[in-house]
């Protein structure tokens, strides 16, 4: 029951993210230009600090690719695939390679 209450508190944060971004954001000269970089910004914080056993971050930020595509005028499936590759390159590569004091706390 918790990890659904988790699964569905972070899609509705991402939701309202992508959300904003979409529709606020992109009116902005200054922001335009980052505003995908809150989204990956989320995606790589979540990832590094949840346990490396786990996969949920890969798939959370598998479908919020999916989203992100929707709202976009991208081919669909481009912001996925740099998701869920930002999200494997922090549980794979960073976490095996760089210690960082305190990360496996989710």
């Amino acid at each position: 029951m918790i990890k659904i209450l988790k699964i569905f508190l972070i899609f509705i944060l991402l939701y309202f993210l992508i959300l904003i971004e979409g529709a606020f954001l992109v009116h902005f000269k200054f922001l335009a230009a980052l505003s995908n970089i809150f989204i990956f910004i989320f995606c790589f914080l979540y990832n590094l600090f949840e346990k490396k056993e786990k996969l949920l971050g890969v798939y959370v930020f598998g479908i919020a690719g999916l989203l992100m595509d929707v709202f976009s005028s991208h081919f669909l499936g481009l912001n996925a695939i740099i998701l869920i590759l930002l999200s494997l390159f922090v549980k794979l590569v960073l976490k095996e390679y760089i210690k960082v004091p305190y990360v496996e706390k989710l």
